[in-house]
């Protein structure tokens, strides 16, 4: 029997799809599982015992005809062993691809969002500040209807190994520095990204670190930005964005000494490498349910709730600030963030 996995983005919702289908692997290993998404995604999993099946859709699955299509390759596919759907994206895409694979005779299990709770958490102050399900949890409840496994996740969640690849293991041990930080400045959104002019602050503080360099994070296409970023600060290191796979990046980021990040793509795959990881937060929150999952040492910096009741303002991130201002980012300061990373890093200033 094989389970056919829908989740088609977003980086870092794909990213906490991770530790639990390692986790359901293990649990059943006369199951194949096989996990439906694009095709850059594809490294992310390649230490699980985990098939993927790659869409295109901007291509040949784009529109209702290509989803049409879609389900059909994943019938003809498992028809013959067996196959249950499990829609962990609940999207109109999903439903609709679902929709197609019902009319073959399959039920699809479809992840629950409990939409109007992110509603009464972004709504405006003042708002009580709930916490939501953490969305493994709501992952895992999925696999529950299907009768998978019981009705409580796991505590904590596995930590899946990405092997470094020899030319990435022979290019990290010629640029390496005795203290190497990892810093993903960026976030999709402008309100989950933290000012220019502090992280270049943070960064002139590490250059003053003994054989201290720092590796900057992001999209290939915010190269340029990280170069002039670094360039500013004078700290010695590079941009990695772009560089490598994401199961190399992850392989990194496990060599580091410590990773900064807003909360993004970024921050995911700093959890699953188990660094110790030091979040800044703006107009998300951890109650939305989308916190970093990870075995390592954490520091959370964040304007507090007494202090700013308008957080969190989005579930992912907006454009905008209800304020006009950022406070909750323009409020967390550089100090407090080297202060953070001497507890992660308690050799820092020595």
């Amino acid at each position: 029997m094989r389970l056919v996995v829908l989740r088609f983005s977003a980086l870092g919702d794909v990213t906490l799809l991770v530790p639990v289908l390692q986790h359901l692997a293990t649990r059943h290993p006369d199951k194949r599982i096989t996990l439906v998404s694009k095709p850059h995604l594809a490294p992310l999993f390649e230490p699980l015992a985990v098939d993927f099946f790659p869409v295109d859709l901007k291509g040949k699955h784009q529109g209702i005809r290509g989803l049409w299509r879609l389900a059909g390759q994943i019938h003809r596919a498992y028809r013959r062993e067996g196959y249950h759907v499990f829609d962990q994206h609940a999207v109109l895409r999903t439903y609709l691809l679902g929709f197609f694979l019902s009319l073959r005779g399959k039920t699809v299990w479809r992840l629950q969002k409990d939409r109007s709770g992110r509603k009464a958490l972004t709504t405006s102050p003042p708002k009580k500040l709930n916490f939501l399900p953490h969305v493994t949890q709501r992952y895992w409840h999925t696999f529950y209807r299907g009768g998978l496994v019981e009705a409580d996740a796991p505590a904590t969640w596995p930590v899946p190994v990405y092997p470094m690849a020899k030319t990435t293991a022979a290019w990290w041990a010629q640029h390496r520095g005795g203290l190497n930080l990892a810093f993903a400045p960026t976030a999709a959104h402008a309100s989950k990204r933290w000012p220019r002019d502090y992280s270049v602050q943070l960064l002139r503080h590490w250059a003053r670190e003994k054989e201290a360099r720092v590796w900057l994070l992001g999209a290939p296409g915010e190269k340029a930005e990280l170069q002039a970023l670094l360039r500013e600060s004078g700290a010695a290191g590079g941009v990695l964005a772009g560089r490598y796979s994401f199961d190399q990046e992850i392989a990194l980021l496990k060599e580091m000494d410590a990773l900064v990040a807003m909360d993004s793509f970024n921050m995911h795959l700093g959890a699953l490498a188990a660094v110790p990881l030091l979040v800044i937060w703006g107009g998300t929150h951890p109650a939305a349910g989308f916190a970093p999952v990870s075995t390592g040492p954490q520091e959370h910096l964040a304007v507090p709730q007494e202090e700013l009741a308008c957080r969190p303002c989005s579930i992912y991130g907006r454009a905008d600030c209800p304020r006009q201002d950022f406070a909750c980012l323009q409020r967390v300061a550089p100090a407090q963030a080297w202060s953070a990373l001497q507890r992660l890093i308690p050799s820092l200033g020595e």
